[in-house]
């Protein structure tokens, strides 16, 4: 069932139900739109579509089954989350947002900036290869997809410089600030805690004021910039909540000088371009960016979260966030600042071609291959893992339970942590005192009598080489000893990896 389309580009004043074309300060052609443009010249939110790019389409399918042929940007596909029909959903451009609910669906999705939330089941998820750049510059960030549309606004205020972790705060990606947020590049530059939280997709609950304003919305460029210059605490509240899609809840209740003012705008709107421009005062906000912080990211921008099931998910363009359930997945990544995070079950992951890229384990023996220039972090789970790297400067954390994990290095300066002794024993191929590896033995220490001292580190830890094989013992608090790791195919002593610095402590 189609319960109706938008057009981004439908001029002021025309009869179509999404018919908006924003502008405060200038007039723009009938293509594009803009958010608060800065009196003073600071910053604007711009969001400018192609002219000649078609559009999607909104459908609303409820708890039936569909198969769905997608064109143009901005497409928005909603089914009922508690249902157990099969969907299959091929297509669009880009900007496409995808919420269905258990059956075994089939979505494979062309451009970028594409947000992908499916329950329960055995689902198929292809998010494209088209890749779309961010730059950052002097306090404000430019967006550029192809031909399709470019966007410039207000780099978050706390992005004095661009880091490259991923998970902080129980967030799940990379460039994420808040809590709960899903994706890259939520929930950043916000007043109060209770702003940016829950989001699921990219660039949605930034750079708010007030309170309780962007949060719980799924897709991309949602609930950002409200709550702003107000003159009062009970002004610019619960703004941008709880929207679908592309383009909603922006921009509401700002510069508010009475009570009780600007509250409560552009909360749970689906589509595209729904719920912005409320509640504000006379004048637009000036947005100021966060200085400092000058980087160029080129990536798909696509977000995929499933639910239980033996799914099958390729993300090969970069910047991708990928959260999946229990169940024997596969999964296909490219490009850089990934981050998958997998649940229970023998998942097998293939990276191609990767760098910053961030991978969590459940428990159940999985297999991990990467290629690319290196710079990964993988975390074993419970089960006996597989873990190959390329490249250099990887880091495995193998120390999360009780494992026997076989990891193949790469060409230089990989970490790799361990588990107290005791705690199962890794097999570790490619290890070199001369090319920089380290291990992290900081969990095993932990568990040891160590006073601290570097010099008494050999009354607790000691090596043994057998068959051309290096094995890594602790004595444990009971006075036990336990091998940690076995370093294959290297011969080397303790006093070796001290003189190497291949040791953190």
């Amino acid at each position: 069932m189609r319960a109706g389309c938008f057009d981004f580009r439908t001029p002021s004043g025309s009869n179509s139900t999404h018919g908006k074309h924003h502008s405060f300060d200038h007039g723009e052609d009938d293509f594009g739109f803009v958010f608060g443009h800065a009196r003073h010249h600071d910053f604007q939110f711009a969001f400018v579509v192609n002219p000649d790019a078609p559009t999607g389409v909104f459908d609303d399918l409820g708890a039936a089954g569909a198969s769905l042929d997608l064109h143009g940007i901005g497409n928005v596909v909603i089914g009922d989350m508690g249902a157990s029909t099969d969907v299959s959903v091929h297509g669009g451009s880009g900007l496409s947002t995808v919420v269905l609910g258990d059956g075994d669906n089939d979505v494979t999705l062309q451009g970028a900036f594409n947000t992908v939330i499916l329950g329960d089941g055995n689902d198929i998820v292809n998010v494209g290869h088209a890749r779309a750049s961010a730059v950052f510059h002097d306090g404000a960030v430019h967006i550029t997809y192809g031909n399709f549309f470019a966007a410039s606004f207000a780099s978050p205020l706390d992005l004095h410089g661009i880091h490259a972790s991923a998970g902080n705060h129980l967030n799940i990606g990379y460039f994420n600030g808040g809590t709960g947020n899903i994706g890259a590049f939520n929930g950043l530059g916000n007043s109060d805690l209770s702003d940016g939280n829950d989001n699921i997709g990219v660039f949605n609950g930034n750079d708010n004021g007030g309170r309780n304003n962007g949060n719980g919305n799924i897709g991309a460029f949602n609930g950002n910039f409200n709550g702003l210059g107000n003159a009062d605490a009970s002004d610019g509240n619960g703004n941008g909540n709880g929207n679908i899609g592309v383009l909603n809840g922006n921009y509401n209740g700002n510069l508010n000088a009475g009570h009780d003012a600007g509250n409560g705008n552009g909360n749970g709107n689906f589509g595209a371009d729904n719920g912005n421009l409320n509640g504000n005062g006379v004048d637009p906000v000036a947005l100021h960016g966060g200085m400092g912080a000058n980087a160029c990211f080129v990536g798909g921008f696509n977000t995929v979260v499933v639910g239980n099931g033996s799914d099958c998910i390729t993300a090969l363009a970069g910047i991708s966030t990928i959260v999946a359930g229990n169940g024997n997945d596969r999964f296909v990544i490219g490009g850089s600042y990934n981050t998958l995070v997998a649940g229970d079950g023998a998942d097998h992951v293939l990276g191609l071609n990767v760098d910053h890229t961030t991978i969590a384990l459940g428990d159940g023996g999985c297999t991990v291959s990467l290629t690319g220039a290196g710079c990964n972090v993988v975390t074993t789970g419970s089960g006996d893992d597989l873990i190959c790297l390329s490249g250099f400067d990887n880091w495995v954390n193998a120390g999360g339970a009780t494992t026997f994990n076989t990891i193949f290095g790469g060409a230089g300066q990989d970490t790799f942590a361990f588990a107290p002794a005791g705690s199962g024993m890794d097999k570790i191929f490619d290890f070199s005192l001369c090319n920089g590896d380290r291990l992290d033995l900081r969990d095993v220490l932990a568990a040891t009598h160590w006073d601290g001292s570097f010099r008494d580190l050999g009354h607790v830890l000691s090596t043994e080489t057998v068959g051309g094989n290096t094995l890594l013992q602790c004595t444990t608090l009971s006075g036990d000893t336990a091998t940690v790791a076995e370093l294959m195919g290297t011969s080397c002593t303790l006093a070796m990896l001290e003189a190497h610095h291949s040791l953190i402590v």
